[in-house]
């Protein structure tokens, strides 16, 4: 496994000897390589300085296989066991978590930490975060020996880019974003990549990417939303926009937005006519997701309201009749409630698009995949804590004391991690279930009993209120009667004598409502908790 060095960086000769081998990738069609020297440096305002540049930006892509499925960069989340564990599920490139350029350059522990690699995690890109050109190429010279692109962050929309003044935040200073792309293209012995989300006009985004290009960019991946778009539920990505971008610029493009599945994947490269896709947060919940031997089905509920787990949901070596058994027996013990409500669970994520209710007997095994990776190549515990979460959250709901020690020493080793996936595996196989059964923690079962507390004094004062409105009625009717002779609270005429009712005092309206308020509150105060013992 290498790691980021403090190595100086290399001589002239060197520098000029490694951006020859760059250049010099042979052409799909295999036509002789180009001179073996370092080309001339951006930017790229004539077009035959533009053609060279073309060219050269596609002699590399071929070179690596002209990847078309890609891990896409993830703070925290695209290390090396999980980028391992995409490529051996269908991923033919990854990009690094994205690195801060000066924190990169003068922490030690910072690379070691966020950087590693090893022989099979190529082709890799190495993404950095920056807003000084000369901070990112000194720190982008500490890992191009271990890298095919130094990929700039330029469309991060978090909240923490805006205050450091780095990714999407950068498009409000595209002067800037030149000079970043243009001294690390002819600074850098690897090629420039450039990651970018669109422009509210598309008018100026062609723009911004054909700049790019001119700067030295050699591949440009490109988000289908604008920076305010920072909900992907909310805002469907423009496939549109970036074939646009794809048919302005000439050197590969890499699109990015709503590939949840494979199929996903396969439309998008078809409406954009892009070179390659990429995937963020549903890899998290699937990395599995570019495997077309593991394209795992949403899990629905069958006929009988049960649910299913699909082709992942049988255990290994189960027969139909066995499986079925086994599934009945135990949602006669879950109950019919419960089995809706995961019914409805999944058919609102099938709806919202959310691959998280994939198979969870397949999620399963790719975690302890995940685990082995782990243990072949150590990360830090808070990464693997979040993707050991992604993988089983529905498994982790239902065993919370296996949730409590995850989240507290249950990943602070590989043993310890695999120690806790082996008892996960073990209370999976026991339950016999495809599909968890999570139950509320204390603090939602507490809250649901307040709820229904509150719901049932606001119920007990509604009638409060209309018996009281009921007795004052009737008191306003036995004045008429006896005033007018035509009626009485017993409905007997005038002329008829009328038994006298023993005179009880009422209390006043503002005495009653202090009262109700009073045992609404007593109520609230003592039903909660009695709803919560009764429930366990």
């Amino acid at each position: 496994m290498a790691t980021a060095t403090e190595a100086a960086p290399a001589t002239a000769a060197a520098a000029a000897a490694a951006g020859a081998a760059v250049g010099a990738a042979p052409a799909a069609n295999g036509a002789a390589p180009a001179a073996a020297e370092r080309p001339p440096p951006p930017p790229y305002a004539d077009a035959a300085a533009l053609d060279a540049h073309v060219r050269r930006a596609w002699a590399h892509f071929r070179s690596l296989g002209s990847p078309r499925l890609h891990v896409a960069p993830m703070v925290d989340a695209s290390e090396l066991p999980f980028r391992l564990l995409c490529r051996a599920h269908g991923a033919e490139a990854a990009y690094t978590p994205m690195l801060h350029a000066r924190l990169f350059l003068e922490l030690k522990g910072y690379r070691a930490e966020h950087f590693t690699t090893c022989a099979e995690d190529r082709p890799l890109f190495a993404q950095f975060c920056a807003n000084d050109p000369d901070t990112l190429v000194r720190a982008a010279e500490l890992v191009q020996d271990h890298c095919d692109y130094v990929d700039l962050n330029l469309g991060c929309p978090q909240r923490i880019a805006k205050k450091g003044y780095y990714g999407a935040f950068l498009m409000d200073n595209l002067p800037l974003v030149e000079a970043l792309v243009t001294r690390a293209a002819a600074s850098l012995r690897v090629p420039v990549s450039c990651k970018i989300r669109l422009f509210p006009d598309l008018g100026a985004t062609i723009e911004y990417a054909r700049m790019l290009e001119r700067a030295g960019c050699s591949l440009l991946a490109v988000h289908g939303r604008t920076r305010d778009m920072k909900n992907t539920a909310q805002h469907r990505a423009d496939w549109a926009a970036m074939a646009a971008v794809r048919a302005a610029v000439r050197v590969p493009v890499l699109v990015n937005g709503d590939v949840r599945c494979l199929a996903d994947a396969e439309r998008l490269i078809e409406a954009t006519r892009a070179d390659g896709v990429m995937s963020a947060d549903p890899l998290l919940h699937y990395p599995a997701l570019f495997d077309p031997a593991m394209q795992a089905p949403l899990f629905a509920p069958p006929a009988d309201g049960g649910a299913a787990g699909g082709e992942g949901g049988a255990e290994a070596g189960a027969g139909p009749g066995q499986q079925q058994q086994q599934q009945q027996q135990q949602e006669q013990g879950q109950g019919q409630q419960q089995q809706q409500q995961l019914a409805s669970e999944a058919e609102a994520a099938a709806a919202a698009g959310n691959p998280s209710h994939v198979a969870h007997l397949e999620r399963l095994r790719l975690c302890r995949e995940y685990a082995e990776l782990c243990a072949q190549h150590p990360v830090v515990p808070r990464m693997v804590k979040g993707h050991v979460h992604k993988l089983v959250q529905g498994w982790l709901a239902e065993f919370t004391d296996l949730r409590d020690r995850l989240n507290t020493n249950g990943c602070s080793t590989p043993a310890a991690l695999l120690d806790l996936v082996s008892e996960l595996e073990r209370r999976v196989a026991a339950a016999g279930r495809a599909v968890p059964a999570p139950r509320p923690c204390d603090r939602k079962a507490l809250q649901a009993a307040r709820e229904a507390a509150r719901a049932a004094a606001i119920e007990e004062q509604e009638r409060e209120a209309a018996a009281l409105a009921e007795i004052e009625g009737g008191r306003g009717g036995g004045a008429g009667g006896g005033g007018g002779g035509g009626g009485s609270e017993d409905g007997v005429g005038s002329g008829a004598p009328v038994a006298k009712r023993p005179c009880v005092s009422q209390p006043p309206a503002e005495a009653l409502q202090e009262e109700q308020q009073k045992q609404m509150q007593q109520q609230q105060h003592q039903q909660p908790e009695a709803a919560v013992l009764a429930a366990r």
